[in-house]
This record gives structure tokens, C-alpha cells and sequence, in this order.
């Protein structure tokens, strides 16, 4: 079922780089469920709004509204908290880790009992994740 007010919404979101005005008050919102991607020309600020959404930009001006209440900042951890996910253009994978570690890379790995790496869970997690996709991983363990 919808909610009356987006989980998160930013309203005339703008920001600024040395001679270079990338976003100019942007308002968009998102409801739980939604999915969105953003298509326009180079330079219309597409990947700063997303890195703005993905709490790694802060936004120079504007508001961003989490249920509905004014947040002064909206960091990465913010983003995870509220189920946000965004694939990047820019995709940088670490060469000497697993298909698993860079799947998981910024998120908690699974423990043992003994707080050591679940790498069997892992590596399960990363197969079923793969599965679903109808993707494969050439090498999934060291």
C-alpha cells in the first residue's frame, strides 16, 4: 500500500562546482516500491543527483525530507537505512577481491559465531543474488 508522503523527497535540490551549476533547484520524490532512472544529455547533472540520492554529495541548497521531516544533511547510511540503492554509471570494482567481496563491498559481511567472515553464507548470498539477475561470476572464492 502507498504512503500519503514519499519516504524521501528533495525539493529545489541545488548544487554548484567551479564554474559549473550542475543541478539548479531540482524536486523529485520517492515512494516506497518505486523504481526510477534518470535519462538526459551529458552534463544535465544526472550522476550528481544520484550521488546526492546515495548521500555521497551534499547538496549545496534545498531541502530533503525523509517521511516527510526536513533533514539538514542525508549521508550514505541514511540512504542505506531507507532501502536506497543506486547503480552507477562509474562502477569501480576492486581487481584482487572475489565476485563476492565487491557485491558486498560497503555492506556487512556475514559473521561466524566467532565474528569471523561467514564466506560460505557469503559466497551463498552472492549465488542467489547472481541467480536471480541470470548473471554468473567467474571467480567467486580465492
Amino acid at each position: 500500500m502507498m504512503q500519503d508522503h514519499p519516504v524521501l523527497e528533495f525539493q529545489e535540490i541545488s548544487k554548484q562546482y567551479p564554474g559549473v551549476r550542475a543541478l539548479d533547484q531540482v524536486s523529485i520524490s520517492f515512494r516506497e516500491g518505486e523504481i526510477h532512472g534518470l535519462v538526459g544529455e551529458n552534463g544535465a547533472g544526472k550522476s550528481t543527483l544520484i550521488k546526492i540520492l546515495a548521500g555521497i554529495l551534499k547538496a549545496d541548497s534545498g531541502k530533503i525530507l525523509i517521511h516527510g521531516m526536513p533533514h539538514k544533511s542525508f549521508s550514505a547510511r541514511d540512504a542505506r537505512r531507507l532501502g536506497v540503492s543506486c547503480i552507477h554509471q562509474e562502477l569501480n570494482l576492486i581487481p584482487y577481491f572475489t565476485c563476492a567481496e565487491n557485491i558486498f563491498l560497503g555492506h556487512p559481511y556475514p559473521k561466524t559465531a566467532w565474528g569471523t567472515i561467514a564466506w560460505n553464507t557469503l559466497r551463498e548470498k552472492t549465488q542467489s543474488i547472481l541467480q536471480r539477475l541470470g548473471s554468473r561470476c567467474r571467480r567467486m572464492s580465492r
